[in-house]
């Protein structure tokens, strides 16, 4: 899935600017308020990336995730929205690719181990593993440097 694409289409679907949308509807229930929101030279939200949220933010939007589209007993994203975003779409070397977020699966001592990972430009990480109940984040800076 293309976030910049999507984003459009969920901006013409709503009727409105897809960041005032996704500030009213996700950012503000979750205490996300200092987003930076790049644009197109067309004047269009880039939805996919450059948001310079902080680790904290991250880490709720990880937490929501595991929490299955709840935030503080009031459901933020709808249930079956986090499943479809978690469903394997594509699968290859080890890992698999649902609705932008990958799933790997690491050998440990204590046998096999499976987690959900959205990564950043910079080398940003997102990390939710649903059978520990637990969200690992990691913020860096070396944006577009691989």
């Amino acid at each position: 899935i293309n976030a910049v694409l999507a984003g459009h289409a969920i901006g013409a679907a709503v009727k409105r600017p897809i960041q005032d949308y996704v500030n009213a509807e996700l950012f503000k229930p979750l205490g996300i308020v200092d987003v930076k929101w790049g644009f197109s030279p067309s004047g269009e939200a880039m939805t996919g990336g450059g948001t310079e949220l902080t680790t904290r933010d991250l880490a709720k939007l990880g937490r929501l995730i595991l929490d299955k589209g709840r935030w503080q007993n009031r459901q933020i994203l709808p249930e079956t929205f986090i499943a479809e975003m978690l469903t394997p779409y594509r699968e290859g070397n080890g890992q698999s690719y649902g609705l932008l977020i990958w799933r790997h699966e690491i050998p440990t001592q204590c046998g096999s181990e499976r987690f959900w990972y959205m990564g950043g430009n910079g080398g940003n990480a997102v990390v939710v593993a649903p059978r520990l109940d637990m969200v690992a984040v990691v913020t860096r800076t070396r944006y577009n440097t691989p």
